[in-house]
């Protein structure tokens, strides 16, 4: 019974494994086509989606904030996040990318020169969670926090508190953000000659889900094969011992 029990386990975590490959590769191709189509020069009516490629021009505000990013920039550090002023009006967050951790106080300030912007539209999504520190000079909010505490709040760093930052910078965006590009096969592959180190990442990897699901499925063929093994040996005691008896 015990090995019945484990064979349908494996198996159904094996067909569970197969629906997250299959549900990410639709995820990807979304993205892809996204990407794909021709970047925007404005965000007037712009799509809520995100990996949609933007082109925008405008002056970047001398405040800078700098939160915490860590894991998903490949290395120890924190993401600078700009307020650009946009020359068709309204103003959208940038996430101009990623800077060292232990080097972050010189990007708090920005170059104002006219610029244009390459990246990509990110969906601002959920309420805000994460209260900034508070500047003691000029009592407006401060980033990052300290470190500690946004590992704790954002699961491990992994995302960026951005509808926080849409609370706590007025006048910007409330839905979309721009990641300034380009585009990157990984994030280990940000070049770090250029601070802050621009790039994103459309791909992610999949095919472990397929490994995963070819383990699980042997788990389960293993288990069946034992339990074979011994089913014949238990119908094969009987006959042994009525031999020796004879």
């Amino acid at each position: 019974m015990t090995v019945l029990v484990g064979m349908g386990l494996t198996i159904r975590l094996g067909f569970w494994q197969l629906s997250r490959y299959e549900s990410k590769e639709t995820m990807l191709q979304e993205r892809r086509d996204q990407h794909a189509l021709a970047p925007l020069d404005s965000l007037d009516g712009a799509p809520s989606d995100g990996f949609r490629r933007v082109r925008l021009s405008g002056h970047y505000r001398p405040e800078a904030a700098v939160v915490s990013g860590g894991i998903p920039f490949g290395r120890n550090g924190y993401a600078v996040i700009a307020v650009l002023d946009l020359d068709t009006g309204g103003s959208v967050l940038v996430q101009r990318g990623w800077i060292p951790a232990d080097d972050w106080a010189p990007y708090r300030t920005q170059d104002t020169a006219p610029r244009a912007v390459e990246g990509i539209l990110h969906t601002i999504e959920g309420p805000p969670d994460v209260q900034p520190v508070q500047d003691v000079r000029t009592g407006l909010p401060l980033w990052p926090l300290e470190r500690e505490a946004f590992l704790g709040v954002l699961s491990r760093g992994v995302r960026i508190p951005w509808s926080s930052l849409v609370r706590d910078i007025p006048g910007v965006n409330p839905a979309v953000a721009v990641i300034e590009g380009p585009e990157l096969p990984d994030a280990e592959a940000r070049k770090t000659n250029r601070l802050p180190a621009p790039g994103y990442v459309i791909e992610q990897k999949t095919f472990h889900h397929l490994e995963y699901a070819v383990q699980w499925f042997s788990f389960a063929g293993i288990m069946a094969v034992i339990w074979g093994i011994v089913g014949w040996r238990r119908a094969r005691l009987p006959q042994a011992t009525a031999s020796s008896q004879t």
